[in-house]
């Protein structure tokens, strides 16, 4: 059968199993004991324990609202059960709030049994596959609330039909319990409170749980106790010790046998139903019989008897525990305080050598303090020099910024001023050629311009001054009013006009002039220093 047909059975189980399946056929029963698919394990466990009652989901909510005399209890126990569960671990988380809410709410349900640990231990696997309120009510379907009622009934006749299935299947090992005072009641007892969950793995307690509600609590507990037992039969034979094999039977060592993962919960699976002949219903009707029979106050007493005995062990066996716990511990003191006596002293040696250690670089620390003080403040004083320094160039720089600006204005009106007094000589220049003749001007001009010592040579060049070291020396050798050489050609011409008007009341006449250049420009100083040929002179042509 596939996946598909797997889970079709499974759903018509859940769908059909008051008409159907309430009798559990043999076929389903084996089904069953294969393990119920996980993801719907709690829907089958809730129509296989009839736990469908919605008046009682109104009822856990006023419940709730209650105060309950075992809170305090439960919520200590909560935090112990299934610890290393992701579900149970976080505290005060949902796993454990849900859990205290089941326990808080069944004690105040069910006032006879109230609580006990145990409780956690089967409801918190319910919890794990349903989530809900309906996980209080297959406590008392099958029959779990005898396992924790006063005087715990259903425990008293659990212990009288396991100890007869192990006296009648495995008496060696029977015997051998005996022997080293190993009573039934010291383990089997947590094995039925907890259904194994205190200490077998749960998907194996999730398997149990699965054939439980399908054959009954009783008879599934001691099919799987006598199993196990017969398991590791050889292993505790070879144990010699009350102490080693009690720590066996108590703890998870007695599954390791069987290894880890699915195999071997299948192996404990079927270790448990080879037992199916020999622990069935018949069998624990005939055996219930047998123990109802017997005179209550004989049960009370053996009962009550064995109770004190292990009570009187387990007090014996923790005494010596404590007293060789407390001679270790002394001898350990000992040895602790020996270490620090010594440690002490040593300590006291190296004491002085710290202080001084300590003075050294306590005076180190002040010296390098006032050492960084003192950096610090000639630091601030060049800082602060250099900015000052700084500051006073950038005004001097400023200062001769603004002197050379004005310089160059000054240099610029004098150039303006000169090309126009330029323009206004060049002018006269044209009108006196044309008016009195070019030779005529040219000799008046000659011999005006050699008396003020202007004009040299032949070609009657003018030059330039020495390139212009500063605006302010140009000025004064230039004057105000363009001076120097325009000065001596303006009175070269006056002195012309004036000779030119005396000639003229005396009758005589100038030659005609042929033509008269256009003053030039005299030529500035070449890069290396020398002067240029004068571009302002006169050119004269026959």
């Amino acid at each position: 059968m596939g996946p598909e047909g797997e889970d079709e059975f499974w759903e018509s189980m859940i769908t059909e199993f008051k008409d159907y399946f309430m009798d559990i056929p043999s076929y389903v029963l084996q089904k069953i004991r294969g393990g119920i698919p996980h993801h719907l394990r709690g829907r089958i466990w809730k129509v296989m324990s009839g736990a469908d009652n919605n008046q009682l989901d109104t009822l856990y909510d006023q419940l709730l609202m209650e105060e309950s005399p075992f809170e305090k209890q439960i919520l200590r126990d909560v935090a112990r059960t299934f610890p290393h569960m992701s579900m149970f671990s976080e505290r005060n988380g949902k796993g454990q709030n849900m859990l205290f809410n089941l326990m808080k709410a069944y004690s105040l349900y069910d006032t006879e049994v109230g609580y006990c640990q145990g409780l956690c231990f089967i409801v918190g696997p319910l919890l794990m596959q349903r989530e809900n309120t309906e996980d209080t009510r297959q406590t008392r379907r099958y029959a779990f609330r005898s396992l924790f009622t006063p005087r715990m009934p259903g425990v008293n006749l659990m212990m009288y039909q396991f100890d007869y299935f192990l006296k009648t299947y495995l008496p060696a090992l029977y015997g051998h319990l005996l022997r080293h005072n190993v009573v039934s009641t010291m383990y089997a007892s947590q094995w039925f409170l907890t259904i194994f969950a205190y200490n077998f793995p749960l998907p194996l307690v999730f398997r149990i749980f699965d054939i439980l509600f399908a054959e009954g609590p009783g008879v599934t507990i001691l099919r799987f106790s006598i199993a196990i037992l017969r398991r590791n039969q050889s292993r505790l034979l070879e144990m010699e010790s009350f102490e080693e094999l009690l720590e066996f039977l108590k703890g998870n060592k007695i599954f390791e046998i069987y290894g880890e993962g699915r195999d071997a919960h299948n192996d404990v699976v079927n270790d448990a139903m080879s037992m199916c002949n020999i622990i069935c219903e018949t069998e624990l009707r005939k055996l219930r019989q047998e123990f109802e029979r017997t005179d209550d106050s004989v049960q009370v007493a053996n009962h009550g008897g064995e109770m004190e005995l292990l009570s009187a062990r387990m007090t014996l066996r923790e005494l010596r525990q404590q007293r060789n716990y407390d001679h270790n511990l002394i001898e350990e003191l000992k040895t602790q305080i020996e270490i620090l006596s010594e440690e002490v002293n040593e300590a006291r040696r190296d004491v002085d050598p710290l202080r001084d250690e300590n003075e050294s670089l306590r005076v180190q620390c002040h010296e390098l303090k006032e050492l960084l003080t003192n950096e610090d403040r000639r630091l601030q004083s060049i800082w602060e020099d250099t900015v000052r320094k700084i500051e006073q160039e950038n005004a001097k720089l400023k200062y001769q910024l603004q002197q050379t600006e004005s310089q160059l204005i000054d240099a610029k009106v004098l150039m303006a001023n000169m090309e126009e007094e330029k323009d206004m000589l060049i002018n006269s220049i044209e009108v006196l050629k044309n008016t009195f003749g070019a030779n005529e001007v040219k000799q008046a001009l000659n011999a005006n311009l050699t008396n003020n010592g202007s004009m040299n040579g032949s070609q009657h060049s003018l030059r330039r001054s020495d390139s212009i070291a500063s605006n302010r020396s140009f000025r004064s050798q230039t004057g105000n009013g363009g001076g120097g050489w325009f000065n001596n050609v303006s009175n070269a011409i006056s002195n012309y006009m004036e000779q030119r008007q005396s000639h003229s009341n005396v009758g005589s006449a100038p030659g005609s002039v042929e033509n008269m250049d256009m003053l030039e420009e005299p030529a500035a100083e070449s890069q290396d220093g020398q002067q240029q040929t004068s571009r302002w002179k006169f050119g004269w042509n026959k």
